[in-house]
């Protein structure tokens, strides 16, 4: 590959002061994050601090090195899919971008969700969503295979907030006591996503969004003024939904989990997956 993913370098020592974990230590659900497709975010890597913010709320964290079968996704109860890319697309992003997933582990993981599994996709800029694009499709997600910005006009991070609409209420995004309320999250340039009727919106994008789709890597020496541009206003960059017995998040950008300034809204994100914020969400009798 020419270059990493450009968004993905967040500062990886910041520990986050916990001060009520949601399970005693060691005592939560298994959360495996997957390391078997390619992914640009591993625990030892982008995703050490997102693991060890995990950790220190009770769960237990390792990683997933298997290809995703019945058998193999047993082993969990919350199954982390950060920023996969197919075999072809490792060493170069041209276009097309195939699969990230063989067909048998597509049948896999629908059921384990429908039975009761919590799968977290995290998605990001090109050639992510396209290597993603089949197991999206399957969960009710059309995800943008290119790049998205809230507010392009203003330097990184975007910021999502409560106070304009980019933060829809959500138990998630409302927490138990008010300290865990969060009021903004920010990003740093993912996709864009449209979903099913089954989605309740957590993130949602702007009047000033863009999204675009990058040719240079696909056509050598093509202008960033042949770049096609979509406005993408109502959009999504996170949203959440029930699927049979288990649950489904999606997340439009990476590095928001690895953040310090989205803590809250990390751990907010894997206790709803593990069904402890529930109270007020549309369908939930709460």
């Amino acid at each position: 590959m020419a270059s990493q993913p450009r968004s993905q370098d967040p500062a990886l020592d910041w520990k986050f002061e916990n001060p009520q974990p949601a399970f005693e230590s060691g005592q939560g659900p298994r959360v495996r994050i997957d390391q078997a497709h390619n992914n640009f975010h591993s625990i030892e890597q982008r995703h050490a601090p997102f693991a060890r913010l995990l950790v220190g709320d009770g769960y237990r964290v390792g990683p997933f090195s298997e290809k995703f079968t019945k058998e193999s996704l047993a082993k969990c109860e919350i199954l982390v899919i950060g920023t996969a890319v197919a075999d072809a697309n490792v060493e170069n992003w041209r276009r097309p971008h195939d699969s990230a997933f063989a067909t048998e582990e597509l049948q896999a993981l629908l059921p384990w969700i429908s039975s009761g599994g919590s799968l977290l996709l995290i998605l990001d800029h090109a050639p992510i969503p396209g290597a993603s694009a089949e197991l999206c499709a399957m969960l009710g997600v059309l995800a943008f295979n290119g790049e998205a910005r809230n507010d392009s006009k203003r330097d990184l991070p975007d910021e999502f907030r409560r106070e304009d609409g980019g933060l829809v209420d959500h138990p998630i995004l409302r927490g138990l006591p008010s300290s865990e309320e969060v009021e903004h999250v920010y990003t740093w340039t993912g996709t864009a996503f449209q979903t099913s009727r089954d989605y309740l919106p957590l993130l949602v994008y702007g009047s000033r969004a863009r999204a675009w789709a990058d040719l240079s890597g696909t056509i050598p020496g093509a202008p960033g003024a042949a770049n096609p541009v979509f406005e993408v206003e109502g959009w999504f960059c996170a949203a959440a939904r029930r699927l049979g017995k288990g649950r489904v998040i999606v997340l439009g950008e990476a590095r928001m989990c690895a953040e310090e300034k989205n803590a809250q809204f990390s751990l907010n994100v894997l206790r709803w997956l593990s069904g402890i914020l529930d109270e007020g969400e549309p369908g939930s009798g709460k």
